[in-house]
């Protein structure tokens, strides 16, 4: 039985969500199961995705309404700098489909493993590069 994910009181800040991304792929590291440590390295990288969002976040005028996006076209717009990691980390793993194409499912998880901690690198580069402008810095 899988223990539910656990997070920060302060979640929403960009900080918060980076720790709580690190904590989640610490867990991956640990996950025997191929299908549950594919599950947290996606809940690791929506996290990190959303400390990049909660760093750029933007007023919006109450009542607007806009249609729904998924985290990662929403940060394909937002870091499109982060554009290529969107587009791939938006894309699910089909671990039988894997299996199929002579892919050990076990290679497929430890590669999005892998991916998941270059992605949340990338993202803490540019929070912090966030964080400096923030500040006054160039």
């Amino acid at each position: 039985m899988t223990t539910p994910i656990q997070t920060s009181s302060q979640t929403s800040a960009p900080s918060g969500l980076l720790r709580d991304a690190h904590d989640v792929l610490e867990r991956a590291r640990l996950e025997p199961g191929t299908s549950a440590r594919l599950a947290l390295c996606q809940v690791a990288a929506v996290r990190a995705a959303g400390a990049v969002l909660a760093s750029r976040a933007r007023p919006v005028a109450v009542g607007t309404r806009r249609r729904q996006r998924s985290v990662w076209e929403v940060l394909a717009r937002r870091a499109p700098e982060l554009g290529e990691w969107a587009d791939y980390l938006a894309v699910p793993v089909d671990l039988g489909a894997a299996a199929a194409g002579e892919a050990s499912p076990v290679r497929v998880a430890d590669d999005r493993l892998r991916d998941a901690e270059r992605f949340l690198a990338a993202v803490e580069r540019v929070v912090a590069r966030q964080a400096g402008r923030g500040r006054g810095a160039p």
